[in-house]
């Protein structure tokens, strides 16, 4: 994998994780200035946080995660269920020609 599928990956992955952490936080009622009183961080890292501009250190994802009544690793559960497989049957991919003119 390039440095740079590696870096949009890895953005999207800390965009996911504050998505959800937003959701949880939303889902509990609870403001950004709530939520940054109780687990003692500042409304603008937190809100980074969310936006996935920052990266929370383990132990504030942690107070994060337990003001909002879950764990750290709920944060990263996916919504896929990896047991059963995705089919893709070949008459439903459609082919995009990069090559070609508009």
């Amino acid at each position: 994998m390039s440095a740079a599928k590696s870096t949009d990956t890895d953005n999207a992955s800390w965009e996911s994780l504050g998505n959800v952490i937003r959701d949880h936080r939303k889902s509990r009622g609870l403001t950004l200035v709530d939520l940054a009183r109780d687990v003692d961080l500042s409304q603008p890292f937190l809100s980074q946080i969310e936006n996935g501009r920052a990266r929370p250190p383990l132990m504030s994802l942690h107070r994060i995660a337990e003001a909002l009544g879950t764990t750290p690793q709920a944060f990263f559960e996916t919504t896929v269920d990896m047991a059963q497989p995705v089919v893709v049957r070949a008459a439903d991919v459609h082919l995009v020609d990069v090559d070609a003119e508009p």
